[in-house]
Formats: structure tokens, sequence, C-alpha cells
């Protein structure tokens, strides 16, 4: 029912070592309790003298390694060539906090079908009104609490991939180099809205580990 995506390019921190994308995958096992394999997408820029190495790494640990141009295009390749109706979109350089995330997988997107939630992302603060996180309302599914957001954050986080099909949410994505061409776009659009995984006040699930060396 779900897949796994991780978006990683050759950046200024980490590649070609795999430590950090390998510190990724290993902290979402643990938060979830599973050992999803997942598809790799990986853009050779800015350091493409770094690719050749850092895939044949990568490919050490993981068995699917796509080349792509941007992360835009890694994030819309995947939708359109996956076929399991929800995927986790995941970066490279994040970490999560296992002792704030409580429900497995399955029970994360039971929720998102009976609510008809179409992105639900875990927060890297706690779930309060700061940020693109304005307004933020709580909501409460049979105990399941989760916040409603504007910001369609590119933050970790899952999308019910047969929703932005349906309703052409990839004609907001431009494919060009680099990042930020994402979460924007969504973000801007007033028709639709994002899910934040636990209630208001919640402290935060993830912890960016800073792989282009500038903090966000």
């Amino acid at each position: 029912m779900i897949e796994v995506h991780i978006i990683t390019n050759c950046s200024k921190i980490g590649p070609p070592s795999t430590d950090m994308i390998l510190k990724t995958y290993n902290s979402f096992c643990k938060a979830f309790k599973t050992e999803l394999i997942p598809i790799i997408w990986c853009d050779p820029n800015p350091y493409t003298e770094k690719y050749k190495e850092y895939k044949k790494n990568l490919q050490k640990h993981f068995p699917v390694i796509n080349k792509t141009g941007s992360q835009a295009e890694s994030y819309v390749s995947a939708i359109k060539t996956s076929n399991k109706r929800f995927l986790f979109m995941l970066e490279h350089d994040w970490e999560f906090y296992s002792e704030n995330i409580s429900h497995s997988l399955d029970e994360i997107i039971l929720v998102m079908k009976q609510e008809n939630l179409y992105h639900l992302r875990f927060n890297k603060r706690d779930n309060t009104r700061k940020g693109c996180d304005k307004p933020i309302e709580e909501k409460n599914y049979n105990g399941f609490k989760y916040c409603i957001t504007p910001c369609l954050s590119n933050n970790p986080h899952i999308i019910d991939k047969e929703y932005y099909i349906k309703n052409n949410l990839l004609k907001f994505i431009k494919i060009k180099k680099g990042k930020h061409k994402i979460e924007g776009p969504l973000s801007k659009n007033p028709d639709l809205f994002g899910a934040i995984y636990g209630p208001l006040g919640h402290p935060k699930t993830i912890e960016h580990l800073d792989g282009r060396g500038i903090k966000k």
C-alpha cells in the first residue's frame, strides 16, 4: 500500500559517503518499525564529480538507484512511476525521533484514507502556529490527532498519489534544477491543505541533518 522514496543529490556534505542517507533511512525504519526497501532518486548536481562513486556506494545498500536532474524531477517521477497509492517522500538528510511517533504506517494511512488527507508531514518543530503553519487547527479521528495547515512542505511526508494524479497537482511542480520547486507552488494554492502528524503542541518528530551545509 505504501512505498518509500528517498531523494538525494551530490551535495556539499555527505556524498559520496552514504553515512547520512543511511542515518536517515535507519531512523525511518526504527520510527515506524519497518524494513521497507526504498527507491532512491539521485541528482548528480551540484558536485557531479561525486556521482559515480556515490552511486556505487548507494548500490551497496539499495537495489534501485534512479538518476534524475533535480529534486522536482525526482518527486514527479516517483509519483508517475509508482504502482502504490501512498508514497513516503523523504530527502536524504533527516533523522526521525521514534520516541515522538507512536503509530505505524498502516495506522497513519488508514486515517489518511478515512479523513481524505492527501499530504501528511512530520514536523521539524513543535506543532504550533509558526512558520508556514498559519493558521493551524487540531483534528481528532478516533483518538488519532493531527493538525491541518495551509503548508504542503516537502519535509518528510506521505502523499496520496491517486489524489495528486486525479486532481492534476503535478501541474504546479515545475521541473527545474535545484531545490524549493515543490512546496512553494503547492502551498500557495488556496484550494490545497496539508496535515501534520500529532496534536497541537506535539513535539517535533524529525531533525534536519543539514545535507547542504545550510541550516533551514
